[in-house]
């Protein structure tokens, strides 16, 4: 569609629901989304994924071994959607969901802020 000067393509790989929540399906969720953001056939200056397409695992991740395929880390996703938009030669705006850097630092905060209180309690 135009949206006044410039050209957005709106992407939507497909799949089944709920499969973001499961640490086997990332990469696939991710892959689906790559594959139909190759299917645009215009020239495109922005381009949009869904909310929480983009959800790997930090690089230094333990592989459970428990998926057929490897896990999908950060700096491959970062590389690939790099590559990505300078080959639409477009900006690509991923839903991501929260960086799991991110999540365990507020874990960790939030376990401090807890033993805090409790020594305060005491």
């Amino acid at each position: 569609t135009m949206l006044g000067d410039v050209a957005v393509a709106v992407v939507q790989g497909g799949g089944d629901q709920r499969t973001r929540a499961n640490i086997c399906e990332n990469r696939a969720v991710f892959e689906r989304h790559l594959a139909a953001t190759n299917l645009i056939t215009t020239n495109a200056d922005l381009v949009l994924w869904p909310e929480n397409v983009v959800n790997p695992e930090l690089d230094d991740v333990v592989d459970p071994g428990l998926c057929r395929r490897p896990l999908l880390t950060v700096s491959e996703a970062d590389q690939r959607l790099k590559d990505l938009a300078r080959e639409l030669g477009a900006v690509l705006i991923p839903g991501a969901a929260a960086p799991k850097l991110v999540k365990e630092s507020v874990r960790e905060a939030l376990k401090g802020a807890a033993k805090d209180e409790a020594a305060k309690a005491a």
